[in-house]
């Protein structure tokens, strides 16, 4: 039996999985051997825009108003031209992002969150706790610079 399917994409039949309805960021699945599980709509990520201002002292930043309790996140953070941080982390605690430094060079962190500005400056950051409408970063401040960091955040549940 053919599936309602409202995308461009040939129809499926039962025993497949549909995944579709890409609009709204919804997903719905089909699978004719899991209770329940008739277009069951899964919760797209929450995305908003924090920031962190460069000369904020070390400590426990929360990051509220995402309507849920968090189980992943991603951060991407961009400091102009002069460093750019794409960091994750999932239910276990394991976090790591990946640093590139202008267009000469990249690393790799066991943190959530690293923005070198130079000269012995830089902020990192890892996450303390998921939180019931967000999460609590803990920040690490290494040298102060006047600016602000734009944190495009992620949160999955």
């Amino acid at each position: 039996m053919p599936i309602s399917n409202p995308l461009p994409f040939p129809a499926l039949t039962q025993d497949k999985i549909w995944e579709g309805n890409a609009s709204n960021l919804a997903v719905e699945v089909f699978h004719p051997t899991l209770p329940g599980a008739h277009h069951t709509p899964a919760v797209a990520p929450k995305v908003k825009l924090e920031s962190r201002e460069l000369n904020a002292a070390s400590g426990d930043v929360a990051y509220t108003g995402y309507g849920f309790l968090p189980t992943g996140l991603i951060i991407i953070a961009r400091l102009s031209e002069i460093a750019m941080s794409i960091g994750s982390v999932e239910p276990g605690l394991t976090e790591h992002c990946m640093v590139i430094f202008g267009s000469t060079s990249s690393d790799i962190k066991l943190l959530l969150v690293w923005i070198d500005y130079g000269a012995g400056k830089s902020q990192g950051a890892v996450l303390k706790t998921f939180d019931a409408d967000g999460f609590t970063l803990t920040w690490t401040l290494a040298g102060a610079q006047a600016g602000t960091i734009p944190l495009h955040c992620f949160a999955f549940k």
